[in-house]
């Protein structure tokens, strides 16, 4: 044994030569390509990148306590980074009054349409979906109701609430075709059972500009509520604009509401959402359809939901946000989001998120958003934020078309789908188009479990996934 010691004890002297001799080479041969000696030559991705102008990124806040609250907690968003003029304006299809405010411009062009996939969703668990596809029902021309002013010449506020008042279990009040309606209070309908208002295209007008605590139309309590074939016009001169001291100027505030159907509403010019779901002396608002409606111009939120469960918003055209197109928010932690559905709507721009989730406690649970279309872009895209209690979920997000600028962030977040404090995450079959100079990771995941990416089109995307801690 001594003996073969001695023999391989030079050859390994060799050999371990030779190898310094190659990694000499070897480095002189990388030093020339790259340059040689020590300069620090910047590779090609970091050229491109210093010669994309920096966007502006608008950083909104979070509360968890303030009341009737939303994404932004009531403070317009505040920059960040220095804002450097755009080269390009974004592509739309919506026309030039839907474009968000030119404090928060786009840098990269989107793309005006995106191709659809054609991947199915096999890691989706598979969700029911109430029927909400009923066309409108057809009702003939009717005079509408007596002794009341259809031309909006007069504030007819509390005549209508009269009306409703006095109207009996199982009732229909019907609207003067094509009529105008002027309500520059709150039209309320309180404890009202198996109530519908048939507007057969009638509007209802807001002229005067109202207060904070003003609603157009606030139901609060009761069941079985019907709105159907009306039009509701804010008196916001600046749609799609936020301003803090109007901004519970809702279309449609349901408040502990028992079933509610809202069809082929149009909603448009409000200082606040277009409709808000809450509660009302601690009952949530359950059993609730939007569907076949138009909604444009909203001061606030598009659709919030704080308190409420079974609600399915389905083949709606939202446009014109001034915050959050959706925003599911629990104002305290007694409030929730439950068995939420969100499918098959067209939407435009909105100034933050597609969709944020903030707020209280950890009653966030079973969301599905599936088969929605963004035919224009939104400041960010999903940004779900639980509590340290716990977790919310779980999320489904499946075979949607989106677009966004990524000119908005909350809580630091980089991700086009932004989890912290999320339980149980189905991302498959989407098409989003981030904003290529931003590098933008596709998912980002702070804190969150069980979350699944399937097969999507993410062009523009940094990586498919960040994790970082919260």
């Amino acid at each position: 044994m001594n003996g073969t010691t001695r023999r391989t004890r030079p050859t390994g002297r060799r050999i371990r030569g030779l190898g310094m001799a190659v990694l000499a080479v070897l480095a002189l041969v990388v030093g020339a390509l790259v340059g040689g000696g020590t300069s620090s030559t910047p590779a090609v991705g970091e050229r491109a990148a210093d010669a994309v102008a920096a966007p502006r990124i608008v950083k909104a806040s979070v509360s968890v306590t303030d009341t009737d609250d939303d994404d932004e907690n009531g403070t317009p968003p505040s920059t960040t980074v220095p804002p450097v003029p755009p080269t390009v304006e974004p592509p739309t299809t919506v026309p030039p009054t839907t474009v968000p405010p030119t404090t928060v411009p786009p840098t990269t062009v989107p793309p005006t349409t995106v191709p659809p996939t054609t991947v199915p969703p096999t890691t989706v668990p598979p969700t029911t979906v109430p029927p909400t596809t009923v066309p409108p029902t057809t009702v003939p021309a009717v005079p509408g109701p007596r002794g009341i002013a259809g031309d909006c010449s007069v504030d007819v506020t509390a005549a209508l609430a009269d009306l409703i008042t006095r109207a009996p279990a199982g009732a229909t009040i019907n609207l003067r075709s094509g009529g105008c309606y002027r309500i520059d209070s709150t039209l309320y309908l309180r404890g009202k059972r198996n109530l519908t208002i048939e507007g057969n295209g009638a509007t209802l007008k807001a002229v005067a500009p109202g207060d904070q605590n003003r609603r157009h139309v606030w139901v609060i309590g009761g069941s079985g509520i019907v709105l159907r074939n009306l039009s509701i016009v804010g008196a916001d001169p600046t749609p799609g604009s936020y301003d803090a001291t109007k901004a519970f100027q809702h279309g449609v505030a349901l408040s502990g509401v028992n079933t509610a159907r809202l069809e082929n509403l149009t909603i448009k010019n409000v200082y606040g959402d277009f409709v808000y779901l809450g509660a009302s002396g601690g009952a949530w608002t359950r059993n609730v359809t939007v569907t076949g409606s138009t909604f444009s111009g909203a001061g606030r939120q598009g659709i919030s939901i704080v308190a409420a469960q079974g609600v399915v918003i389905d083949r709606n055209a939202i446009e014109k946000v001034g915050r959050s197109m959706i925003d599911l928010e629990p104002n305290v932690s007694t409030d929730g989001t439950v068995d939420i559905t969100i499918s098959n709507n067209t939407t435009g721009t909105a100034r933050n998120f597609w969709l944020a989730n903030g707020g209280a406690g950890t009653n966030v649970r079973n969301v599905t958003v599936r088969g929605n279309t963004g035919v224009a872009p939104t400041g960010g895209l999903v940004w779900v934020y639980g509590p340290m209690s716990g977790y919310r979920g779980p999320f489904v997000f499946a075979d949607n078309t989106f677009q966004f600028w990524g000119s908005v962030t909350d809580t630091g977040s980089k991700g086009g789908f932004f989890l912290s404090r999320v339980k149980g995450v189905a991302i498959q079959g989407n098409t989003v188009q981030f904003p290529a100079a931003r590098k933008l990771p596709a998912v980002e995941n702070r804190d969150a479990l069980d979350v699944v990416v399937g097969i999507n089109q993410f062009p523009g995307a940094g990586s498919a996934l960040l994790v970082t801690t919260r």
